[in-house]
């Protein structure tokens, strides 16, 4: 569901935590404009919507275009909270369910990795190419869905672009491309090699998918794994498990 106006509860209770300060700091030190950046993510204004932020990284500073204040979190999440750190020196970065690019090109300023995207949603798709202007050389763009078998299916979309998915109830569903994600990986590791970083963000299935990957061998094929775990009672045999909020990281 979109995080929309937060209520006051919710925002004395991030006060009272560590990580969102450091986020805070990073946007206030980071961002522009940052002040109107901090505001607009803390109350969920639509007043910064849309248009483009500024953010410094360490290839420079790079504009991202922000449609809602979900994009807006996103945002935050990536280059504010840094949901997905990387070291700098990863080779190969797999990113399933990239939405808008926004991880995508966190994961393009902080390190000099190939990237391999999944996103099946055309709006998306469009948003997401508009973000990652100028790095078009450093991604392979997948317009598909991942799951556990190759086809077609019904894709529940909504206006904001982020809570889709393959399993979530909603009114509004587009048909998509599904790609089986042992198939989809195993391609890309015979081809390029050993996988740095796997991100996985599929609303959903983020269990069944790598379960998967770890019935057919594949997860020593894969050093990192980020995913969006919020009962974060899933293992992964041969990998160290870490929690970051609803951000589980296995690895090898």
């Amino acid at each position: 569901m979109s995080r929309r106006k937060r209520s006051a509860d919710r925002i004395v209770r991030a006060a009272t935590q560590a990580q969102f300060w450091k986020m805070y700091w990073r946007v206030l030190t980071r961002f522009r404009p940052a002040l109107r950046t901090c505001v607009a993510y803390t109350t969920g204004r639509e007043g910064l919507c849309p248009q483009r932020v500024i953010v410094k990284t360490p290839a420079g500073p790079h504009q991202i275009r922000v449609h809602t204040p979900d994009d807006l979190t996103t945002v935050l999440e990536c280059f504010g909270k840094i949901d997905y750190p990387v070291q700098g020196d990863e080779r190969l970065i797999v990113d399933l369910g990239s939405n808008i690019g926004i991880s995508a090109l966190y994961f393009l300023t902080y390190s000099n990795a190939r990237l391999h995207l999944f996103e099946p949603v055309p709006q998306n798709i469009e948003r997401l190419t508009d973000n990652l202007q100028g790095f078009e050389s450093r991604f392979v763009l997948h317009e598909t869905a991942v799951g556990e078998a190759t086809g077609t299916a019904d894709f529940g979309v909504e206006p904001t672009g982020r809570y889709g998915g393959l399993t979530v109830r909603l009114t509004t569903k587009v048909q998509v491309k599904v790609v089986d994600v042992v198939e989809a990986l195993d391609e890309i590791i015979e081809s390029e090699g050993d996988i740095d970083v796997l991100k996985v963000d599929i609303e959903g299935l983020e269990p069944v998918v790598l379960e998967r990957l770890q019935d057919h061998g594949l997860l020593s094929h894969i050093k990192c794994i980020y995913a969006e775990l919020p009962d974060g009672d899933l293992r992964l045999s041969g990998t160290r498990f870490s929690r970051h909020g609803l951000i589980s990281r296995f690895e090898r």
